[in-house]
């Protein structure tokens, strides 16, 4: 309508007009200029790179661990994972645990629960991992930790000892999927259960740890 009425003026005032072909393709030019200004072109997002597990370096064996924590029955549970430095499933463990204070005390005690089961397969450098940032920060302060977890963490410390080698780090849920899974095995149940040797649900989340890892 802008161009028609700008058409419209020019011959009003004595100017060169156009044809009705040129008045036709310069709407037509105008109406496609204005609509590609409201309507830019969205350029794709260059893909990123989804982090994976890795595995642990020659001679360690890592644990993964996650807790899930339910604030309506104040109940959790955690699960671990045992794997070698070639990806292999060594053992897992799932235990419930009942009346917790919050969801950061049961990854505290999924931390432990690694601990005790690398040591009981006679685990000498372990390197633990969390998706809980909260923990492994208390962790790396834990020689001033004021926290209410802090006789937990201590505990931690002590049970680290006990190990010739030994790390604890954070990472994302992406690289902690198969002891989410394991914990989730054990919702509902009373008792803690312990495989050695993988459960048919995590199959292909460990082939495809193993099949991304470095």
């Amino acid at each position: 309508m802008w161009s028609l009425w700008m058409l419209r003026n020019r011959r009003k005032h004595g100017e060169g007009g156009l044809s009705i072909k040129q008045a036709v393709l310069w709407v037509r030019d105008t109406s496609f200029d204005l609509w590609q200004i409201l309507h830019p072109i969205k350029q794709p997002k260059p893909a990123t790179d989804q982090p994976k597990w890795s595995k642990p370096c020659e001679g360690w064996i890592k644990c993964n661990l996650d807790a899930p924590f339910s604030t309506g029955n104040m109940q959790g549970v955690t699960g671990v994972v045992l794997r070698d430095d070639a990806g292999v499933f060594l053992a897992a463990q799932a235990k419930p645990y009942g009346q917790c204070m919050d969801a950061l005390t049961v990854e505290a005690y999924a931390c432990r629960d690694g601990m005790v089961l690398a040591e009981g397969f006679g685990v000498s450098r372990l390197c633990l991992e969390t998706d809980c940032r909260e923990l492994t920060g208390l962790w790396e302060n834990r020689h001033e930790c004021r926290s209410a977890i802090a006789p937990i963490v201590t505990e931690l410390q002590e049970c680290s000892r006990r190990f010739q080698g030994f790390s604890f780090s954070h990472v994302s849920r992406q690289c902690n999927k198969v002891a989410d899974e394991l914990a989730k095995q054990a919702n509902g149940q009373i008792e803690t259960v312990v495989w050695h040797e993988a459960p048919l649900r995590v199959h292909s989340l460990l082939e495809a740890d193993c099949n991304h890892s470095t």
